[in-house]
């Protein structure tokens, strides 16, 4: 059995492709805070990566969750 191999995002493919709404450093704040996925690295690089099943996950945390305050706006999100 062949397993699909997992899309990796940088944060700049986050707005484009995701639409996510935030800055880099507000990004960030939310990671310190608990309430958005911890990037993952690649090993010897500087680069930073989520894979889209973290932030599929992350999105569908928030579809119940009261507090609306890191969820983007309706409508932006794009579905891979």
């Amino acid at each position: 059995m062949t397993t699909k191999p997992k899309r990796l995002l940088t944060f700049k493919m986050l707005k484009p492709e995701r639409g996510w709404p935030y800055s880099r450093q507000h990004t960030y704040r939310l990671i310190k805070e608990g309430r958005f996925p911890r990037p993952k690295k690649f090993p010897g690089c500087a680069i930073n990566f989520w894979t889209d099943d973290q932030i599929n996950d992350h999105y569908s945390t928030l579809e119940g969750d009261d507090d609306h305050s890191n969820k983007p706006k309706a409508g932006r999100l794009k579905e891979a």
